[in-house]
């Protein structure tokens, strides 16, 4: 099944590395939490609360100070949920959340990033916004970051159930760039499947409980 074809990939993924007995160890027990969560994640119907455990799952793991996700609604791609790692960016995801809600994402090209990464179906990875930060780039792209102000490493995946793409995460580090490997990428688009899954199965759940 999906859950038993995901443990064997992400068994994978830890084999590239030559790892001692005591890191083995510490990674299998944390194989078996991710699974955990993954279980978990499949049986969440309330979508704040889904949002919130795949959100703190992903801090958690990952250095990044904020994650995002946006979903399409009306040829748009509308910022829908943000979070932030620590209290002091709080303040900093309500005024994305603001800025989101007055400037959604066109579902075009020319719109920025965000955007591309929907319709190509692609992963864009920013190592480092402030070595980029003068080239010419997308007003909505720019304007967002300026809200955002010190915005370092910028990773940018698409979500899928099956074969569509039903949103966009943003995963964002403030105050430092993020080294993020190959694998590291894999593993978190792999993740954000998940959540595509997780994401139609609530929808699925409401339907279903409305007739």
């Amino acid at each position: 099944d999906w859950i038993a074809l995901f443990a064997a990939q992400y068994e994978r993924l830890y084999k590239l590395e030559k790892l001692g007995a005591v890191k083995a160890l510490s990674q299998a027990a944390e194989q078996r939490r991710f699974l955990d969560f993954v279980v978990q994640l499949n049986n969440l119907v309330e979508p704040a609360e889904l949002f919130r455990q795949f959100g703190s799952e992903i801090l958690r793991r990952y250095p990044f100070n904020l994650f995002a996700l946006l979903l399409p609604d009306d040829e748009k791609l509308q910022l829908q949920h943000i979070m932030a790692d620590q209290k002091k960016y709080y303040p900093m995801a309500n005024k994305m959340l603001d800025w989101g809600d007055k400037n959604p994402y066109l579902i075009e090209k020319a719109d920025g990033a965000t955007s591309l990464a929907y319709i190509q179906r692609t992963s864009f990875h920013f190592p480092d916004v402030q070595e980029v930060i003068h080239l010419p780039m997308a007003d909505k792209d720019r304007s967002g970051l300026e809200v955002m102000q010190t915005v370092r490493s910028f990773l940018i995946i698409p979500v899928y159930h099956r074969e569509a793409v039903v949103g966009v995460l943003w995963l964002i580090s403030l105050e430092a760039p993020l080294a993020i490997a190959e694998s590291d990428l894999h593993l978190l688009e792999a993740m954000s499947n998940f959540l595509g899954t997780a994401m139609a199965n609530a929808k699925e759940y409401y339907s279903v409980d409305r007739e």
